[in-house]
């Protein structure tokens, strides 16, 4: 099972979690704001949702933009976690990605799961003419 946890600046990960519950109804994802504050607490929260994920064989923490503190709280927490993988420039179509390979038989090595839910944030991007 994959576990999804999102982050990002005020409030662009509850807004996350909302829209794929409203889309796909009932998810293995958790969503964890930022408005500000202290760095270390952030690190604690993405930490304690990273463990309750014990059951799953697969975690990604998808973040807002590279480089930010939820980012680099992900990046802490991440640290020596096997199983867990940070993304960053996360659009809703990553997440839905994510969350929707639960309902497969089999899920895909770490790696694949990871770069073919990155190609697909990246070929959902496009302009309406």
């Amino acid at each position: 099972m994959i576990g999804t946890i999102v982050t990002g600046h005020a409030k662009f990960a509850s807004g996350f979690v909302g829209a794929i519950k409203m889309l796909i109804g009932e998810a293995k994802i958790v969503g964890i704001d930022y408005p500000g504050g202290n760095p270390d607490d952030l690190i604690g929260i993405i930490s304690e949702a990273i463990k309750s994920y014990k059951d799953c064989t697969q975690i990604y923490v998808l973040c807002d933009i590279m480089g930010g503190t939820p980012f680099k709280a992900a990046a802490t927490s991440a640290q020596g976690e096997k199983n867990v993988q940070v993304l960053y420039g996360a659009n809703l179509d990553m997440a839905m990605d994510l969350c929707m390979r639960n309902f497969d038989q089999k899920i895909a090595p770490q790696e694949i799961v990871a770069a073919e839910t990155m190609q697909t944030g990246k070929d959902r991007i496009g302009k309406f003419d």
